[in-house]
């Protein structure tokens, strides 16, 4: 994440594509595809309702050794007692600001899959603080 420091600044908030071996802990994206988010969860993820347009944010929970992460994808509606990124929380590197209460749905993890196609589509939008993650209790 050396190389996201370095681009702090005006140019910060350009930043779309990272590659995983750049991820770190508590990073989140938007543009996860709900279809290919329902594959990567085994169903558990993303209604069949949806359309397939559709997608969510996924947050790094984990990263495994210098190419794997543990990732999970986020939702605006409480499922259970989840943790949560509050609303109004500042995002590291980018300076976005989250609009809504975000959760996190650690009941479906998954790994980064190798599908060009599914990196692509996601954007960084920045670093989660650990002072804005809550506990769902």
């Amino acid at each position: 994440m050396d190389k996201l420091n370095q681009s702090r600044g005006k140019f910060a908030r350009g930043i779309r594509f990272i590659p995983p071996n750049l991820w770190e802990e508590r990073c989140l994206f938007v543009g996860a595809k709900d279809n290919a988010l329902r594959h990567l969860t085994r169903g558990e993820f993303a209604s069949q309702a949806a359309s397939s347009g559709k997608t969510h944010p996924i947050f790094v929970l984990q990263r495994i050794g210098n190419a794997g992460h543990r990732l999970c994808p986020c939702s605006s509606k409480r499922l259970h007692n989840q943790r949560y990124i509050e609303q109004g929380c500042r995002l590291e590197h980018t300076s976005y600001v989250i609009a809504r209460r975000t959760y996190l749905v650690e009941e479906c993890v998954f790994q980064v899959p190798s599908d060009p196609g599914f990196l692509w589509s996601l954007r960084y939008w920045g670093r989660v603080p650990e002072n804005c993650l809550r506990d769902g209790s």
